[in-house]
């Protein structure tokens, strides 16, 4: 197997679309919120069109099964294997030579404990647990890491609206279809980054242009191959992390995991994420630019089913080894963390 470094450039405002929109008459997206950067799924499906694509194989359908694997990725299914694709590292930020990973959310603070009591998930604490110079109404502000500067998303990702004008069948403007639609700009010093397993020597230097999407934004995609790993960017990071009163678990991708895993800690700064994703048959879909939102139709990509991951930058306290085993357990899922889901670090 040979380790590679996919790099991602946008070439201009891209959309990444997200539940978060409002319905006009069930017509059209009368606004269209956009994510900051593609999910897993996202680049993993585009990187088995790159698979095709390299082996001319976009037409001939016969070998897809051996190239890119059977279905797209579900995370309640955990046999699947996508061909000539075997892994898929976290996604992170690429700014020149340095990578930045998602910042826990708990980074720019200090743990103390204040005069009180609290009850938390697992007991009754005879102290306040507080996290310093936290401030609630400017809330946990998200941040990229490299080394020990950080970066907000601010500085990043700039984003912006535009007014659509939805056009019928006839290619005529449609007065009840007026939308708005986000979009995001990146700064042109940064790029998105992640590791990639395949089977040969023969991607080093490879170079796309690829669209991803709901708008089919276009980015410049580069291969190189490398023999660092994401879990070495991740140790490098932790020895610059303040200590805090108990052990944690931090997540460095979002994670597939029941809620009841927040039974575990003693306390936690996290969030929830809202998931879907477009689920396609390699052997039966044949109609791929129309997308099924409601009812699954083999024929036609569909939108999968609505769940729930814990956020990149999450954090878990556990005060005791018992307690953080059984959440290792629950998030130490192989088959998630293969297309780089449920990563994590215990300090």
């Amino acid at each position: 197997m040979n380790n590679y470094l996919a790099t991602l450039s946008p070439l201009e405002a891209y959309f990444f679309g997200t539940e978060k929109m409002s319905m006009a008459a069930n017509r059209s997206d009368y606004f269209a919120r956009t994510l900051l950067y593609p999910q897993q799924t996202t680049l993993l499906g585009m990187l088995r069109y790159e698979v095709l694509r390299k082996n001319n194989a976009l037409q001939k359908r016969d070998n897809w099964s051996d190239l890119i694997g059977v279905e797209s990725f579900s995370p309640n299914l955990s046999n699947q294997t996508f061909g000539h694709i075997q892994s898929l590292s976290p996604l992170f930020l690429s700014y020149g030579n340095d990578s930045l990973l998602p910042a826990p959310f708990d980074w720019n603070y200090e743990w103390s404990k204040q005069n009180g009591t609290a009850t938390t998930n697992t007991q009754r604490l005879d102290f306040l647990p507080v996290l310093k110079q936290y401030k609630a109404k400017k809330g946990i502000i998200e941040q990229w890491l490299y080394g020990n500067t950080t970066v907000e998303n601010s500085k990043i990702f700039k984003r912006f609206s535009q007014v659509g004008h939805a056009k019928n069948r006839k290619g005529e403007s449609d007065d009840e279809s007026f939308f708005l639609q986000e979009y995001v700009q990146m700064d042109k010093e940064y790029g998105f980054s992640f590791f990639v397993t395949l089977p040969d020597n023969t991607w080093d230097g490879y170079k796309s242009m690829v669209k991803m999407g709901g708008q089919q934004s276009p980015f410049v995609l580069k291969l190189t191959k490398t023999e660092i790993s994401f879990e070495a960017i991740t140790t490098n990071i932790l020895p610059f992390y303040k200590s805090a009163p108990y052990r944690r678990v931090v997540l460095w991708s979002d994670a597939f995991v029941e809620m009841g895993i927040l039974k575990h800690t003693v306390f936690a700064v996290n969030e929830v994420r809202e998931f879907r994703s477009i689920e396609t048959n390699s052997q039966q879909t044949q109609k791929w630019s129309n997308l099924e939102r409601y009812e699954h139709k083999p024929e036609q990509p569909t939108l999968s089913a609505k769940s729930f991951v814990l956020g990149k930058g999450s954090v878990l306290l556990f005060d005791n080894e018992q307690s953080l085993n059984e959440a290792k357990k629950m998030l130490g899922i192989p088959h998630l963390q293969n297309i780089g889901y449920n990563h994590f670090s215990i300090i």
